[in-house]
C-alpha cells in the first residue's frame, strides 16, 4: 500500500460525510422543529354559527400506489351506489363505514389530497360554508418537518345533513390552504386559500 497517498483522500472523505449527514437531516427533519398546526385548532378558528355542520366518517391515509394523482380531488356521494367511485382508494373499514351511512338523510363529501412524495403530512376538512347555491369545503394540507421515507396520500370522508344543503343545482368547491415547512427559516408558511376543485350536483 502506498501510504503517502492517503492524506489526499481525507478532504474527499470529509465532503462525503457532510453530504450524507445533510441527506439524513432533510429526510427526517430538524432536531427541534416548531409544532405543526393542528386540525382541531384550525377548525376552532373557523367556527361560526353560519357554518354547515358535518360529521367525520373517517380521516385516514393510504399508500401512494393506490392514489397517484398530483391534484386534490372531491367526490360528492348522494347514494350507496356512488361509493364505488372511491372504494378502491380507501381502507376496508372506511368503505364499511360509508356503506353504513344513511343516504336518505345525508350527503357524503369525500376529499383527497394530492399524492405526496413522503409521508408525515396532515390533511383535514375544517369547516363548510355556503353562499347561495355554492358550498365551500375548507381544507388544510399541513407539512411536517419530519418525513418518514414513504409516499402517501390522505383523505377525509364526512357526512353532511341533507336538510342543511341547498336544493337544485349545487356547486361544491374544495378550498385548500397549504401550510409548508421552510427548512431555511425553520418555520411554517401559510399560503392563501385557493379553490382547487369544483363539482356540480343536483340535489332534491
Amino acid at each position: 500500500m502506498n501510504w503517502t497517498r492517503l492524506p489526499s483522500l481525507w478532504p474527499l472523505l470529509a465532503v462525503a460525510a457532510l453530504l450524507l449527514a445533510g441527506c439524513a437531516y432533510y429526510s427526517y427533519g430538524p432536531r427541534n422543529p416548531p409544532p405543526a398546526p393542528l386540525c382541531d385548532e384550525l377548525a376552532q378558528q373557523e367556527e361560526s354559527p353560519a357554518n354547515i355542520p358535518f360529521e367525520t366518517i373517517v380521516r385516514n391515509s393510504g399508500s401512494g400506489d393506490l392514489w397517484e394523482s398530483k391534484d386534490p380531488a372531491l367526490f360528492v356521494l348522494t347514494s350507496a351506489e356512488d361509493i364505488s367511485q372511491i372504494e378502491q382508494y380507501i381502507a376496508p373499514n372506511a368503505a364499511a363505514a360509508l356503506k353504513a351511512t344513511d343516504f336518505e338523510d345525508a350527503v357524503v363529501l369525500a376529499v383527497f389530497s394530492s399524492w405526496m412524495g413522503s409521508a408525515g403530512w396532515s390533511f383535514c376538512a375544517t369547516s363548510i360554508t355556503q353562499q347561495q347555491n355554492e358550498v365551500f369545503l375548507h381544507t388544510h394540507l399541513i407539512d411536517s418537518p419530519i418525513h418518514p421515507p414513504s409516499a402517501a396520500f390522505y383523505y377525509h370522508l364526512l357526512q353532511v345533513p341533507r336538510d342543511r344543503l341547498p336544493s337544485g343545482e349545487v356547486t361544491f368547491h374544495l378550498a385548500l390552504t397549504r401550510h409548508d415547512y421552510d427548512y431555511t427559516l425553520a418555520q411554517f408558511n401559510e399560503f392563501a386559500e385557493e379553490s382547487v376543485v369544483s363539482i356540480t350536483r343536483s340535489l332534491p
